[in-house]
């Protein structure tokens, strides 16, 4: 006999077969499902895999981390230099004796002798990998914080774009929220990079970690762009290929948000587990697509608007549905 399976479906089936009593919690998903699916016009969504536009967003961003990341070696390294060459500070830059031994004391102006410290780059390689599972943790802590009762967490790896992620899927929250799951790790996590760096007096070390994890927060950064840069989404649909993306507003409302550009409130800031049929492989849309089949004919005019809007999303839009 094939096992009931566990969460929110398979309660729901035990409810039906009289197995198990029902819970609360699964009662007010079931209702809020059809409440919010009816009353929701879906904007577009990101294929996070298969988006050649995204993709090619997120390697540009971490090209700029590394470009950045740089800069800022090169200020900090001025900057120390020159308070030890005017106010006689017993700095140097970096680590680098640890790094490079007693070349590397050389380099940093300063006599004697030093062994390269493996404990320096065994700990460097721990920490960026560390960095990459507390990131999707981090995820997964405010998923798990902004979902109903019962949610399930999961999490799954890409081979072919050497992505890892963390995945809430088929839950609904609101704009709000889904920003802050999206930016949560790039603060948390920096943050505590810079922590155990500082107190281990590592500059290098911080900055190489911090680079490394940033690079990997590019994604995040482009969700979060694709919100901003459309102010008729209101609710967020996670998935495990990525993200679909929903308005609650009337459509004139919803136009309104277009000209105006500007972020919208949204009237139910409570997320919600929906069934409706998602797909449980990767998606094959090379774009945000954008549904229209819900909208009114629209106006000259409103055309015009929409077709603006989304060029502002910054990929690729295709209307109807998901490209083939």
């Amino acid at each position: 006999m094939t096992p009931m399976r566990d969460g929110p479906l398979g309660d729901c089936m035990r409810m039906h077969t009289g197995r198990c009593p029902m819970q609360s919690h699964i009662i007010a998903q079931l209702s809020a499902r059809d409440a919010t699916l009816s009353r929701m016009r879906k904007i577009g969504d990101i294929h996070v895999f298969e988006d050649q536009a995204f993709l090619h967003a997120i390697k540009r961003d971490s090209a700029l981390v590394f470009e950045l990341g740089i800069v800022a070696g090169v200020m900090w390294a001025c900057a120390i230099t020159a308070l030890r060459e005017f106010r006689n500070a017993p700095l140097v830059p970096f680590e680098l004796g640890d790094v490079l031994g007693t070349l590397g004391l050389a380099l940093m102006g300063v006599e004697g002798e030093a062994s390269p410290s493996w404990v320096w780059w065994i700990s460097l390689a721990l920490a960026i990998v560390a960095t990459l599972a507390l990131h999707e943790l981090v995820h997964a802590f405010f998923f798990k914080q902004f979902a109903p009762p019962g949610a399930h967490i999961s999490f799954g790896a890409n081979m072919k774009t050497g992505m890892i992620y963390a995945s809430a899927t088929d839950i609904v929250y609101s704009r709000a929220q889904y920003e802050v799951i999206a930016l949560a790790p790039t603060v948390v996590v920096t943050a505590l990079v810079f922590a155990i760096g500082f107190g281990f007096t590592w500059p290098l070390w911080t900055l190489l970690v911090a680079v490394a994890h940033l690079s990997g927060c590019t994604g995040d950064w482009e969700y979060v762009r694709a919100i901003r840069r459309d102010g008729r989404i209101t609710h967020c649909r996670d998935t495990e290929w990525g993200v679909e993306f929903y308005s609650d507003a009337p459509i004139a409302q919803e136009r309104a948000r277009v000209v105006q550009g500007g972020s919208s409130a949204t009237r139910n800031d409570k997320p919600v587990s929906v069934s409706a049929s998602a797909p449980t492989s990767m998606g094959v849309s090379d774009s945000i697509s954008s549904s229209t089949s819900d909208f009114a004919p629209a106006s000259d005019a409103s055309v015009g608007q929409d077709e603006a809007s989304k060029k502002r999303a910054g990929f690729s839009v295709v209307d109807g549905g998901k490209s083939s």
